[in-house]
């Protein structure tokens, strides 16, 4: 679905309280803090700014919780429970909020602590991966191009590129098409204007 100016509002005003209740949670996220205790301040914020959180209840079975909380070795969609953060912990917190009826869609890393090198490794790779992909992004590139990027980088920093999960078209629905892979794949649909999609680099 392209989007038309005025979804591309829409979207673009969910996006902005997306990421600023991704803020808000991921300078909560300290060590002695629990991931239950980081869902419950995004329904709060959610709630306040008159915004659903879109996990909650998401899918078949239903999601239990407002964000995706990952720690360390999960990949992605960690359920917040009564585990407290610790120092040295790295951890995925993933913020989609429907506001207006549009989708807003984020995540980001957070360090608690110091961390070791492996684990830092990882994530300054994934966030270069990011933003390696973002430049290349204009109109008539194919979508492989953007597994491609990040699949050269990543595997010149002695990584690998998660296949099991992809990125998504956004911003009407939860998930929309298209499918936007990490890792390199023969997805030879042009990108477009009108296009807005998540890119969601999971690297080991």
């Amino acid at each position: 679905h392209l989007k038309n100016e005025t979804e591309i509002a829409g979207v673009r005003s969910a996006c902005r309280l997306a990421s600023q209740i991704l803020e808000a949670v991921c300078q909560a996220a300290v060590a002695g803090v629990t991931t239950d205790e980081l869902d419950r301040l995004a329904q709060r914020l959610h709630m306040e700014a008159g915004a659903i959180a879109a996990p909650l209840h998401y899918g078949t079975p239903p999601f239990p919780k407002s964000i995706c909380t990952s720690i360390n070795e999960v990949i992605c969609h960690g359920i917040p429970c009564e585990r407290s953060l610790v120092k040295g912990d790295i951890l995925n917190i993933d913020v989609t909020s429907i506001l207006g009826g549009y989708f807003g869609d984020c995540s980001k890393m957070v360090c608690v602590g110091s961390v070791s090198e492996e684990r830092a490794k990882v994530v300054a790779v994934s966030y270069e991966c990011l933003m390696r992909s973002i430049q290349i992004l204009k109109p008539d590139l194919p979508i492989f191009a953007i597994g491609e990027e990040i699949t050269r980088y990543a595997h010149s920093q002695g990584c690998s590129v998660v296949n099991q999960f992809v990125g998504h078209g956004v911003g009407i629905a939860f998930h929309e098409e298209p499918q936007i892979p990490h890792h390199r794949n023969k997805n030879a649909i042009p990108l477009a204007p009108g296009m807005i999609f998540t890119i969601a680099p999971m690297i080991n």
